[in-house]
């Protein structure tokens, strides 16, 4: 189970509005080399929809959320050394001090999107 924050709700619904623009396009967690990654790609077959008080908010591929089947993992974005960033706690680290940062290196989730 995939739980979100306030917190990140909100921050991924302003994602979701300021860069999701053509049908079909979701905020989506994919794995990648070392992590995961969040981008903006299509709706697949077998997704996982993460939603927060009934909304979506963003696609994880089907074999990625079932690497998590057993555990509950929460969403969260915070201000830390580094910036603001999508972190993502397991529910035994809540009041961990190094949760892990849900991108991975390949990150472009705070990256500026071109103006159109």
């Amino acid at each position: 189970m995939i739980r979100v924050t306030e917190s990140a709700a909100q921050e991924l619904r302003a994602l979701s509005a300021k860069h999701v623009s053509e049908q079909g396009q979701v905020l989506r967690v994919d794995d990648a080399s070392r992590g995961f990654s969040l981008a903006l790609g299509p709706v697949s077959e077998g997704d996982e929809i993460v939603e927060h008080e009934g909304m979506p908010l963003l696609h994880i591929r089907g074999d990625v959320a079932l690497e998590f089947a057993d555990a509950v993992l929460f969403i969260d974005f915070v201000e830390t050394e580094a910036g603001r960033q999508f972190m993502v706690y397991r529910a035994e680290e809540v009041s961990a001090a190094e949760p892990q940062h849900i991108c991975g290196p390949d990150c472009s989730c705070h990256e500026q999107a071109p103006e159109q």
